[in-house]
């Protein structure tokens, strides 16, 4: 493993932090974390089976970036855009609440985040 980090991995570590993060609230609390997006809680089931993938998936990132494997925080920059895209497409044709907006947003960021940070990791080299 390298102990050097670059700028884009960094960033991933961040966003897979905060991904961990609402994973561990979903699974836990999700009551709490789906009415801070006004989503009407029914069945807990699915809000918890949606956390433990979160936690799931935000582990193995945070692992890849950790070890700087290339091909995952590269891809992750385009997942982060989908969903991105996704949410607020749902949004826009009305499937989601406006307040899940802020999920995109942070995607959005994340996303950007790491593209402008892996343009410096190259430039530096």
């Amino acid at each position: 493993m390298n102990n050097n980090r670059s700028n884009a991995s960094i960033s991933l570590q961040v966003f897979c932090v905060y991904t961990i993060v609402v994973g561990i609230i979903l699974m836990t609390i999700p009551h709490v974390g789906l009415g801070f997006v006004n989503i009407k809680m029914g069945d807990e089931t699915w809000a918890r089976l949606t956390g433990l993938l979160a936690f799931s998936l935000g582990i193995i990132a945070l692992l890849s970036a950790k070890n700087q494997v290339h091909i995952v925080i590269q891809y992750s920059i385009w997942l982060r855009y989908f969903s991105c895209f996704f949410i607020f497409t749902m949004a826009l044709i009305g499937k989601f609440e406006l307040p899940m907006l802020i999920f995109g947003a942070i995607d959005g960021a994340g996303a950007t985040w790491t593209l402008i940070a892996l343009k410096i990791d190259k430039s530096a080299k």
